[in-house]
């Protein structure tokens, strides 16, 4: 992958500004769908705040309150209070009076920010107002949470718990009610969700519930956590966010894998969890540049869709009217993109002023420029990185929302969907607006059966019975490494494994295939970029070589002798 030109644009701005600049972008866009009553209506189908029933308020309230308390916008104290007063008077309220609530797991997921709002706002709000907040605050029960609710039914507690801890613990410090035991029950209950690395199994193991889960706990610290399980947590996520260090792609992507993972709160979570850990490590200045380097880049990755008109809160140029990368049964553009909103508002209390975005390296030089990550079974994937560039696999995708295979190739400063930014999956449980896939697509191996059908890599879930992974060599400015899939008999595939032979250098990735079993011929699948909603690519077969151009950038795939090329 080459550009013809390069270009670097590197502004000096301070980390707390460019992430209330975010907030801002985000709350100035939001404070038009907030109706007289404190509902956030959703400005793409004009609807009712019906799932969360106005809960979403609260996404709005906190980062609002954060930009009147911390930056200066005085006129975001009434529109911030009328949400906060709506949600806390109605669907809290309505909780607290034993009235059905639909959406139950609101409460593990707001409730930090209904407290940070209300904490914020009252130098501001008049003493009765802010009363009646912390009066119903202050009363909330834990048996409301969600994650309460599962464990007595038997259930395994989510995400959610971890999310509950933090407001519970934010209810506790400042001065709202809060139970540390329940506290130290509902952590001690999670922690057996955790691996060796210190990531978080949610159901499926989708990574951006591994990242929202250590945000939250990067939160809990940063906010004062003092209970008994303080030294394991700090440990788990030394472990794990050091590790997201060479995960995360050096177009500043958080990694791809599972449900959520197209939306700009991943990297809004990253960078929570990097600002937090820059912060703890202020006495080690190469440790704390490297999570400051990550926070850049992150933030230079998301500053095109949040500042876009309109805002973008998924990362592609798409109409949001088209709903393009939108999840099928959830993620409201109002809702979702108020969450990014109300975690860089926080992120920026994290960040202070202590150094500027501009003069923090562009590279990570204690950490140096050649890294791989293996997580095999959870969270089944491979990361390699050598300089600017970086390939992420999965290597047994979740078949509703990924592809097995090469799901991304980046190099910094390239367009990010040029060599894809995530696989696409065959059946998706997400919003592909006119495109219809048919296929799982994921840069990889195909074979043609002897009855003459196309079989893939890609197309590979629950066949796949065991992946291995094999370093070959490390040198300064490349590696190589081995993968090899065995496909489960109960499958009855006439292929029983596939093995691949990366070899990784800047620009570059070179591929050795080997297939076990009884098929015709191999072949070599390239999905091609035709727009990311603004930029056009074009293809192009040269020579019985693909070659796909966009913004001065080429990603070209090459196959020795192949005996055809075609284009679908």
């Amino acid at each position: 992958m080459n550009r013809h030109d390069s270009e670097c644009n590197d502004p000096a701005q301070s980390a707390r500004n460019v992430y209330m600049g975010f907030a801002q972008a985000i709350v100035d866009q939001a404070v038009k769908w907030l109706d007289e009553d404190g509902v956030i209506r959703n400005p793409i189908d004009g609807g009712h705040d019906d799932r969360w029933e106005g809960g979403t308020a609260a996404r709005f309230a906190c980062p609002a309150a954060i930009l009147a308390a911390e930056y200066g916008r005085d006129d975001m104290v009434e529109p911030a209070s009328r949400a906060l007063t709506q949600v806390i008077t109605g669907v809290v309220q309505r909780a607290l009076n034993d009235a059905p609530v639909r959406s139950r797991g609101l409460f593990d997921l707001v409730m930090k920010e209904l407290v940070q709002a209300c904490v914020m706002l009252k130098p501001m709000a008049p003493t009765q107002q802010h009363q009646q907040w912390a009066d119903v605050l202050s009363a909330f029960p834990q048996d409301k949470y969600r994650c309460d609710h599962d464990i007595r039914l038997g259930r395994r507690p989510t995400n959610f718990a971890i999310s509950a801890v933090v407001g519970e613990w934010f209810r506790h410090k400042y001065g709202f009610g809060g139970s540390r035991d329940w506290i130290e029950t509902t952590l001690g209950d999670q922690l057996r969700f955790f691996t060796d690395k210190g990531m978080y199994r949610d159901p499926h193991d989708p990574m951006l519930y591994d990242l929202m889960v250590r945000q939250n706990l990067n939160e809990l610290l940063w906010h004062g956590y003092d209970g008994g399980l303080r030294e394991k947590i700090e440990t788990m996520l030394d472990v794990a966010d050091t590790q997201t260090l060479d995960m995360l792609s050096p177009c500043g992507y958080a990694p791809f894998g599972g449900r959520s993972n197209a939306m700009i709160h991943n990297e809004a979570m990253a960078i929570y969890c990097f600002e937090r850990q820059a912060s703890a490590s202020l006495s080690d200045v190469d440790r704390a540049g490297d999570f400051r380097c990550a926070a850049r880049l992150s933030s230079d990755a998301v500053s095109k869709f949040i500042h876009s008109d309109p805002l973008r809160f998924i990362k592609n140029m798409f109409d949001p009217i088209t709903s393009h990368g939108k999840e099928s049964s959830y993620g409201e553009y109002a809702n979702y993109a108020l969450l990014a909103a109300s975690l860089f508002a926080r992120a920026a209390l994290v960040a202070g002023d202590r150094s500027a975005l501009g003069r923090v390296p562009a590279d990570m030089p204690s950490r140096g420029k050649v890294s791989t990550v293996h997580l095999w079974p959870a969270f089944h994937r491979t990361f390699a990185t050598v300089g600017d560039t970086q390939v992420e696999i999965d290597t047994r995708a979740q078949a509703s929302y990924d592809a097995t295979g090469i799901g991304r190739f980046h190099r910094k400063g390239a367009p990010a969907d040029l060599g894809l930014s995530m696989p696409i999956s065959a059946n998706p449980s997400y919003v592909l607006h006119d495109a219809q896939p048919g296929r799982a697509a994921a840069h990889g191996p195909c074979w043609k059966t002897r009855g003459g059908e196309w079989q893939s890599l890609a197309g590979l879930s629950d066949e796949i019975e065991d992946v291995t992974f094999t370093e070959i060599d490390r040198q300064a400015d490349s590696l190589s490494w081995r993968l090899k899939w065995s496909l489960t008999s109960l499958a009855q595939l006439a292929v029983t494994s596939i093995s691949q032979t990366f070899t990784l250098s800047p620009g570059e990735l070179c591929v050795q295939v080997e297939v076990d079993g009884l098929f015709d011929c191999l072949g070599w699948d390239v999905p091609c970029l035709v727009t990311d909603g603004s930029l056009c690519a074009t293809t192009t077969i040269v020579d019985n070589c693909v070659k796909v151009t966009c913004d001065d950038w080429a990603f070209q795939v090459n196959m020795p002798a192949p005996c055809s090329v075609t284009l679908e």
